[in-house]
């Protein structure tokens, strides 16, 4: 679209509800932290990890779309994007229009969110250099709610903070306990002649969803599903992934599309997939971290059972293996080293039980993200990592993704 002469309003929250719905409007971030927090899950989008630029109107449970006006008054798409120029709330990014830094104050604008599923609260922080005019002062962000005669919200006259030139920080939120809402329209009606720019930062999200079991998530063929309070076992960086699993150790599974850090306690929001290696993963579309508890112990197992001869769900077991799936699992096992690759990116190892690596060696293929200097065919390791899987002559075999070099014990390094 190029640069036009815009006047965009300042935000308005509009939100879908039934008649009669009871909604309260926030003004201060922490009363509407208290206020959510009855929702089982809540999430922030704060657009910190996608380059200043990129897209961002796919948020995971919510999508984003914006329109304004241009300088003929014809109404145009304001694609959504991340925007890294102005000092945002949580560097480096907040949300701004694809083919511009900032949203423009002014006429009408509207950015809409909608959510894959009712939630419970919704709110943003406003970053921007809004001049309040009238007498008393007329806010410039609003969110009105559609309930039996309307309820509307408004914002303070006053920042919260300012973090320099032209980056006052304000807030706006709504909570609804009892009834869910399912889209959300910002939009201003302050004044039309108005001519400021703003920023969105952090927009919080709160729900009350179904939470099911690692289980329950590994017989899901498609769909969104909660996990909840899982300990986070081991970070696969290299392989964008990280492992979790319930604090029995009965069940784990991968988790994509996030980060996280060891010890931590998650939930995770999103949908199952299975890779073409056979494993089933998790694909985050919203990460919540509550309160650590201690990380499960890794399951000791000799190299007959890794991976597991069962199948759960979708979870097929392993070519060879013997007892439960444990894919998924923080595991530890030991052995000989049979096999090394060449250039140092596997090794397989056996504790004499009889089965194919499918490395065309014996035992149970170790995945490192290090070099393998110091260990030799015929040394005896310890290795502690996560259990997998990996397809080979279309048979599924198992192996252990280790994520750092002190998950491989080398007992008689040379």
């Amino acid at each position: 679209m190029g640069v036009l002469k815009r006047v965009l309003p300042a935000l308005l929250v509009m939100l879908a509800l039934p008649p009669g719905q009871c909604a309260t409007g926030h003004t201060n971030p922490a009363e509407f932290q208290s206020a959510a927090a009855g929702a089982n899950f809540q999430f922030v989008t704060d657009f910190d990890l996608l380059a200043p630029g990129s897209p961002a109107s796919d948020c995971g449970m919510f999508n984003v779309a914006a329109f304004g006006f241009d300088a003929a008054n014809e109404r145009v798409d304001l694609a959504p994007a991340a925007c890294g120029r102005y000092t945002p709330l949580s560097p480096p990014n907040a949300l701004g229009p694809l083919d511009g830094l900032q949203f423009l104050g002014g006429n009408g604008d509207t950015i809409t969110c909608t959510f894959s599923r009712p939630v419970k609260a919704f709110g943003v922080h406003l970053i921007g250099n809004p001049s309040p005019t009238g007498d008393p002062a007329i806010p410039f962000w609003k969110m009105r709610v559609n309930s039996g005669g309307g309820f509307e919200a408004q914002s303070a006259t006053a920042p919260l903070h300012t973090l320099g030139s032209g980056n006052d920080h304000y807030f706006l939120g709504v909570v609804s306990q009892d009834e869910p809402f399912d889209e959300v329209i910002l939009y201003s009606d302050n004044d039309p002649a108005a001519c400021y720019s703003f920023n969105v930062d952090d927009i919080t999200v709160a729900a009350d969803v179904p939470e099911s079991s690692i289980t329950e998530a590994k017989n899901m063929p498609d769909g969104e599903i909660l996990l909840a309070s899982l300990a986070v076992t081991r970070l696969h960086e290299a392989d964008g992934r990280f492992n979790v699993e319930a604090a029995d150790r009965a069940t784990g599974i991968a988790v994509t599309g996030a980060s996280a850090s060891r010890g931590e306690t998650v939930s995770v929001y999103g949908t199952t997939s299975v890779t073409a290696d056979g494993e089933v993963v998790l694909n985050a579309m919203h990460v919540m971290r509550r309160a650590p508890l201690p990380t499960p112990y890794p399951l000791c197992m000799g190299t007959l059972s890794v991976g597991g001869e069962s199948q759960i769900g979708a979870q097929i077991g392993c070519h060879q293996a013997i007892g439960p799936n444990n894919i998924g699992l923080d595991i530890r096992t030991w052995g000989h080293v049979t096999a090394i690759a060449p250039d140092g990116s596997w090794m397989t190892i056996s504790d004499a039980s009889v089965r194919d690596s499918g490395m065309g060696s014996r035992g149970v293929r170790i995945v490192p993200a290090f070099p393998l200097s110091g260990f030799y065919v015929g040394g005896s390791v310890v290795v502690t990592g996560s259990s997998s899987v990996f397809k080979s002559g279309g048979l599924a075999f198992p192996q252990v993704r280790v994520a750092e070099p002190e998950d491989i014990i080398n007992v008689n390094p040379l």
